[in-house]
């Protein structure tokens, strides 16, 4: 999920005809086209390649960042189905994820925000096709968080944005052998059994 936000988000901020907001589109072309290049354009990575050297210095920078999945069980035991016949047995269950993406402005809170908005607002309207890309059972924009000064900068404000999503899981288990249609308990139903 991180490579595809990554990736999506590129896709969204290399063009800057994509961008909603009128301040922040101008910002984007004066900068120049987002590419590795280019210093001064924005960067778009993982927190964990940011965190191995790759810093956005006075640019802008969208940060993502993965967190926990919480298992959902669906239903009694999570079971969906079966076949009586073979015994095989389907089951269903649904894991609540999330990702945190991070917009970092070095010029002000409200760049900061600005740009927060605009990630909350391209994901949001993009989530169905996220969705059907990824078969999500659901993917949206859960929360822009309130911009704070980045403690390890002089200058630099964050603003976070909160995705969260729906993955399905489902899997079958098939015994190794069918389910026995009735047990034999005397030698009459052997006998009864055996004569048909």
């Amino acid at each position: 999920m991180s490579g595809y936000l990554k990736h999506l988000l590129i896709q969204q901020f290399a063009d800057p005809n994509n961008i909603l907001n009128p301040a922040l589109r101008a910002d984007m072309i004066r900068r120049g086209e987002l590419t590795a290049d280019n210093p001064s354009a924005m960067l778009i990575t993982t927190l964990a390649e940011w965190l191995q050297g790759t810093r956005s210095e006075s640019r802008p920078a969208l940060l993502i960042k993965p967190n926990a999945w919480e298992y959902d069980r669906v239903g009694i035991g999570n079971r969906s189905g079966g076949d009586n016949l073979t015994g095989l047995v389907s089951y269903y269950a649904q894991w609540r994820c999330s990702h945190t993406v991070f917009a970092i402005a070095a010029a002000s809170p409200q760049e900061a925000q600005d740009l927060g908005t605009e990630v909350a607002k391209q994901l949001l309207f993009l989530s169905s096709v996220i969705e059907a890309d990824l078969n999500l059972l659901r993917f949206v924009p859960a929360s822009i968080g309130a911009v704070a000064k980045i403690k390890e900068s002089t200058e630099g404000y964050v603003c976070p944005i909160d995705v969260a999503y729906v993955v399905q899981e489902t899997w079958e288990i098939q015994p190794e052998a069918p389910k026995l249609k009735h047990i034999v308990f005397t030698s009459a139903q052997l006998a009864e059994l055996t004569s048909q």
